[in-house]
This record gives C-alpha cells, structure tokens and sequence, in this order.
C-alpha cells in the first residue's frame, strides 16, 4: 500500500518534463522582473522622494513656524500696549469702570482676534466680530495694570496650528522616507519577490495538477490496452471532458466495441459453418437410408397375400405412420441441405423502397399458406421516398420472410389466435434499420438470448434454423440484428444495415 502511494505521488515523466518547463519559464521570468521591478521601484522613489523636495517641506513647515510665532508676538504687543495705557490704569486706580470699558473698546478695537477683556476674571468688553466658519482656539494674555489683572481673550483659528502641526508631520515623515529610501525599496522588491514566487509555486502546483488529470487518462488508456491486448475485450475507458484526450478514449472504445462485434460476428459466423458443415453431413447420413426404408414398407404392405384383415389393417397403419415419417425426415433433410448450402452475401445497390414493396407483395400467399388469412393482419410501412442500401436482395428478402413467417405463426398460436404482424424501416445517415414486430405471446428473457441459436425452437415441427439463419444473413451485410419485447406485447426484431455508398437516382 505504502509503495502504491508513492508511486503515485512520483511525478511521471511527463509530468516532470512539465515541471521542468514551467520551472525554466518560471525562473527565467522571475530573474528578468525581479531586475527590472528593483530598479524601477527604486527609480521612482528616488523620482517621489527627492532630497529637494524633503527642503520644501521643511521650508515649508517653518514658514508656518514662523507664521504662529508672529501672531504669538502680535498677541503679545497687543497685550503690552493695554497693559502700558496709562488713562485705562487711572480708571482703574479711580474704580471708573465705564471709562476703562471705554478707553479698552478704543484700545482692541482694531484687533480683530481680540474677543473680551476681563478685569480681575470679570468681563468687562466682549467685542462682537464676524468670523469665518471653523473651530478656533482661545489664546489669553495676562497683564498687571496697577493692581488689577486684565485677561485679553483673543479667538485663533484652530487651523493655523492644525497647517503648522500637519507641516511639520509630513515634513518628518519625508525626511524619515529619504533617510530609509534603501529599506523601503527593498521591502517593496522583496514583498514582489514572495508575490512572484507564490505565484510560480501556484503555477507549478496547477500544471502538475492539470498533467496529471491527462496523464491519468493516459495511464488509463495503456492499462485498458493491455487489457484489450490480453483479450479483454469488455474494457471501456471513462470520457471525461471534451478535450482531444477525451476524444481519444472515445476512438478507444469505438474500436474495442468495434473489435469486439467483429470478433462475435466472426465467431457466429464460424459457428454457423461448424453448424452447416454437420448440417450437410447430417442430411446425407439420413437421406441415404431413407428410400430403402420407405421401399422395404411398401414391400412389406405389398407382399402380405394372406385373409387376415386386422393383420392387414395393422400393416396398412405401419406403411403409412413410415411413409409419413420418412417425408418429415425427407423435410428436414431438404432444410438442413438448404441450410448448409446458403449462399454467400453478394451486396448490390438497391433501393430499400422498393425492396419493401417486394416483401409487400409476398404477404398474401404467405399468409394463405399458414391458414392465417382472416387472422392475421400483416402492415408494411412503405417509406415515402427512396433509401439507398447495399443488400442481397433475395438473401434479405428470405431473412424478413422467415421472421414474418415466425410473427404470424406466434400471432397464430397465441390463446386469441389473431392479432397483427408490423413491418417498418427507418434511417439516418449512417444506417437503416427494419423492424418486425407482433403482438403475440412474445418470448421469455431466456429464449431471447437463445433465439438465434442453432436448432432452438419453441416450434414442435421446427428446426430451430431459421433465425440462424436471418443473423448470418444480417452479419454478412455487415449488420446487427436482436430481439426484444415489442411495445405489443409481443417480439420485436430489429435489423441494422449500413447505408449504401452508391446514391441511386
């Protein structure tokens, strides 16, 4: 078991021609990428991460440095110049808190970030301003005027910190990508690498599979010829797909089933001349001491001159029951000598229409001649236009002759006594096919596959040769014929015939 497992895990040597083909290409590929992914990914890092770019940025962020600490210093002055007011410190000192609200609205008026001014954390002026939408930050600068604490309140745009601090972020960013402009290079090549080597075990992976789903069927279809090699000719390999593989098996076994109806043909047909040949020397054997019998009788009724009427009455009864019997033997030696002279299958053009108006016309005797007249009804399908085939004209006609004797003879001896005889043909571009069929009795699963057997007959004066004989007859124009029950109740006999090559006018 453990060695028909890692046989069957060896790579075949097909399947390691594949792998080295995919390996080749693979690798080959992946060297030339991984070349050319490398220094592109490096050339456009250096192209998106540049040394002077990184100095924008950091220009940049320092311009908004600058920027914030301006308005710090602005703040500030603005502060200093209220907390250095020398009239807002005399109102304050006398307590008259209008004119310090007044003198402060003169002092923030042109400030438009200045918002309120608290006295001792008293609000003492709120400025009203329109401002643009957005948060904003407040900034309060403390002074001492006298012995008070004024509070300016000024109102920032959160925006200018938010430009400052994003400045500085991306500036440190670009600077930490320029100073890493290696690493990150080569992580993305290495990540690429992986990619690409997944890729190619994956690849690998899916043709080891797919030639082993051919090589399988390979391997199928050598086994199955051995097996057809040594004899086997009941071996069919599965048709899987649609691909030229499957097309082969398929030719495969067409050719066993091919061999395989050869073989039974030609068997059958031996048998038939292994049966032919007995058949003739047993028609001489009997046939010879037949007319001696048949005379030494008559002699024997002939010569009695004697007054004894029952004696006389007795050899009248003899002579006539061997008289009778040598003409049933006499029969069946004109049958077996006919059958072991059947002629040979000598396939003409021919027009099946018109064969089956022929066999059309040949009822009506046959049926007057088994007292099946009345009783039977016999219906010949005539085809509506010409179909072309290579037959014996006589040979088949005796063959559907003989099987249309046999369905009126079971429709004869079925327990109604009548019934009806079905003779029909159709055809495509291959083959032609003619059914006989009844509504009789029918046959037993058994005698179905006995039927075509010499000497086998259900019929008490029959010679059982009959449908041999239709087989041979259907085998040497290159046909099949079988039996099965009828859709009646009855038999149905199917014949096949290749077309005719030749296309009559």
């Amino acid at each position: 078991m453990k060695r028909r497992l890692l046989a069957r895990l060896r790579p075949t040597r097909f399947e390691r021609k594949i792998l080295v083909a995919l390996a080749v290409v693979a690798l080959g590929s992946m060297a030339g990428a991984l070349l050319l992914v490398g220094s592109a990914v490096r050339e456009a890092y250096r192209t998106g991460v540049s040394a002077s770019f990184a100095e924008e940025l950091a220009s940049g962020a320092e311009a908004h440095r600058e920027n914030l600490l301006l308005l710090r210093a602005l703040t500030r002055l603005r502060a200093d110049r209220v907390g250095e007011d020398d009239a807002l410190e005399d109102a304050l000192a006398q307590g008259d808190l209008e004119t310090a609200r007044a003198r402060l609205h003169e002092l923030g008026e042109d400030d438009p970030r200045l918002e309120k001014v608290a006295i001792d954390d008293r609000v003492l002026v709120t400025f009203e301003r329109e401002r643009d939408e957005g948060e904003y930050r407040e900034v309060i600068e403390r002074r001492e005027v006298g012995e008070a604490e004024v509070a300016l309140h000024f109102a920032v745009p959160e925006s200018i910190f938010e430009d400052y601090q994003r400045a500085g972020e991306t500036a440190e960013l670009y600077a930490r990508l320029l100073d890493r402009q290696d690493f990150v290079s080569d992580t993305y090549v290495a990540a690429y690498s992986a990619a690409v080597i997944l890729i190619a075990f994956l690849a690998g992976y899916a043709g080891v599979f797919l030639s082993r789903r051919v090589t399988d069927r390979v391997r199928a279809l050598v086994h199955a010829t051995r097996r057809v090699g040594a004899g086997d000719l009941t071996v069919r390999v599965p048709v899987q797909s649609d691909d030229e593989v499957a097309e082969l098996s398929q030719s495969f076994n067409d050719m066993v089933r091919d061999i395989a109806d050869s073989r039974a043909r030609v068997e059958y047909l031996q048998r038939i001349g292994g049966w032919q040949e007995f058949a003739r020397r047993l028609a001489h054997e009997i046939k010879n001491p037949l007319t001696p019998i048949q005379l030494a009788a008559q002699e024997m009724r002939d010569s009695y001159d004697g007054e004894d009427e029952r004696y006389r009455a007795r050899l009248e009864d003899a002579t006539a029951i061997i008289q009778e019997e040598v003409a049933t033997l006499r029969r069946l030696v004109s049958e077996f000598t006919d059958f072991s002279r059947l002629p040979k299958v000598q396939g003409e053009p021919a027009d099946l229409r018109d064969f089956l108006l022929e066999i059309a016309r040949s009822v009506p005797p046959l049926l007057v001649d088994l007292g099946a007249k009345d009783a039977v009804h016999v219906d010949v399908a005539i085809p509506e236009s010409s179909i072309p085939v290579e037959i014996d004209s006589m040979m088949l006609k005796r063959a559907i002759d003989n099987l249309v004797r046999n369905a009126v003879q079971a429709v004869l001896g079925s327990e109604r006594g009548t019934g009806h005889v079905w003779v029909t043909a159709t055809h495509d571009e291959e083959s032609v096919t003619i059914e006989v069929r009844d509504d009789g009795p029918g046959l037993s699963p058994d005698e179905l596959e006995r039927v075509f057997d010499p000497y086998f007959t259900k019929k008490r004066e029959g010679t059982g040769l009959g449908l041999p004989i239709v087989k041979k007859i259907v085998f040497e124009h290159d046909g099949s014929v079988h039996a099965e029950p009828s859709p009646e109740g009855g038999a149905r006999f199917v014949l096949r015939l290749p077309v005719s090559r030749a296309r009559l006018a």
